[in-house]
């Protein structure tokens, strides 16, 4: 067999030679292409190659284990009215469960707000926006800051209470 294939390379012309030395070459190419490809550590370049988001949303950082439970009820008589802060600075998601009891129409919007000082505060997401009836609704937001509380605005000084159950993931 070997002698065969001997012959047949001695009979070639150089042209065919290069041709099948070409051939050789590609192929051992190849194959050393699949062999190192696995083992290339694509994690390790550097964080100026980073393709998908630092941080998916909802959640990067594993707080389920320990979520942070928090409620506020407050009978609100006039606008500016709001909860107290709570520091969840380490949690990103909130999950907030209002209960609007209105006895007299009086449009309301409560908002979340955050600070990082607890003395300045900005306003995010509204949670109940525009009723002018009861409500119950669950939303989910995210977390922005050290510190959240909830901020009150209403139309006229009929009362209606608020009841915020939250958790913070």
């Amino acid at each position: 067999m070997i002698n065969k294939i001997r012959a047949r390379i001695a009979a070639m012309s150089r042209r065919q030679l290069w041709a099948l030395s070409a051939l050789i070459l590609a192929l051992a190419l190849f194959a050393g292409v699949l062999v190192v490809q696995p083992m290339t550590d694509y994690g390790a370049v550097g964080a100026t190659a980073i393709t998908t988001p630092a941080a998916v949303p909802p959640m990067s950082t594993d707080n389920t284990k320990d979520p942070f439970y928090f409620w506020a009820t407050s009978v609100i008589t006039q606008s500016g009215a709001s909860s107290n802060a709570w520091r969840l600075q380490d949690y990103e998601v909130l999950d907030l469960h209002c209960v609007l009891d209105a006895t007299l129409a009086n449009t309301t919007t409560i908002k979340l707000q955050y600070s990082n000082d607890n003395v300045n505060w900005a306003d995010g997401h509204s949670v109940i926006q525009n009723t002018g009836s009861d409500q119950n609704d669950m939303v989910q937001r995210y977390n922005f800051g050290a510190y959240t509380r909830l901020y009150a605005t209403v139309t006229n000084s009929n009362p209606l209470t608020v009841t915020v159950v939250g958790i913070a993931r």
